[in-house]
């Protein structure tokens, strides 16, 4: 026999099924198409900025640099004038060989989730 419990049980369970998938495919709203330099390239002196280019149009909201080490890099951004789906990160001048992760932080214009990720690369010694 099934109590009131049980019953709003499977409701609870069923309702979570349902779900589950939908939030999995928030994440599908990824937009990252490419960029210069590319995630994990090697480049042999400073690329002076990194151009992220998006599938769709994006409202830029932040960008953040580390070393190996995990030291802070101040980077400048910003996105080119009339152009939402690129977007641009300059890096210090002085930057030496090291590796290097960029994180960025979108929003997508045409849903309005935000999206993110990260850009590694690696200037070699000369």
């Amino acid at each position: 026999m099934m109590t009131m419990a049980t019953s709003r049980l499977g409701m609870v369970l069923f309702g979570i099924m349902i779900l589950l998938p939908q939030c999995r495919a928030a994440k599908a709203w990824e937009v990252y198409d490419h960029s210069t330099p590319y995630d994990t390239e090697i480049v042999s002196s400073n690329p002076h900025r990194v151009e992220i280019t998006f599938t769709d149009p994006v409202a830029f909201k932040d960008a953040s640099m580390i070393d190996a080490a995990g030291h802070d890099i101040p980077v400048r951004f910003g996105i080119p004038e009339d152009d939402t789906l690129d977007m641009l990160v300059w890096l210090p001048d002085d930057l030496g060989p090291g590796s290097y992760t960029l994180s960025w932080y979108v929003y997508v214009t045409s849903h309005g989730h935000p999206d993110s990720g990260e850009i590694r690369f690696t200037i070699k010694a000369p």
